[in-house]
């Protein structure tokens, strides 16, 4: 019987230690992930690619700020959200950018093209 005491004791106190592990383990994850995240943003920003060129930089930082949104802490998980619809939103402003630049870039060409069969 003091066996059985003894092993639910010691199971009480290594699930509370283990519950608070996982507590700091989830903080430290959405941390790294909130840095991780604001570095790409910034690497997205000194980047010089022509609009959908980032496009993938955007959907990595989506990626890395899903962590803190989900498992973080109420600051961390307000952040992560932040960062997620951040990501979100400069993902399509690149999308529809791209499309821009590139229906452009077909009108130029276009025009080209006229130009130099007039002169011929």
């Amino acid at each position: 019987m003091l066996a059985i005491g003894k092993r639910l004791f010691h199971q009480r106190r290594f699930g509370a230690l283990k519950l608070v592990i996982d507590r700091i383990m989830k903080e430290k994850a959405s941390r790294i992930s909130l840095i991780v995240s604001g570095l790409i943003y910034v690497a997205s920003l000194l980047a010089a690619c022509a609009p959908p060129g980032c496009l993938p930089l955007f959907v990595l930082m989506g990626a890395t700020a899903l962590v803190p949104a989900a498992l973080g802490p109420k600051l961390y998980r307000i952040l992560g959200i932040a960062a997620l619809i951040l990501a979100v939103g400069s993902g399509i402003n690149e999308y529809y950018q791209g499309k821009r630049l590139h229906s452009r870039l077909l009108e130029i060409m276009e025009r080209g093209a006229k130009t130099n069969s007039v002169t011929k």
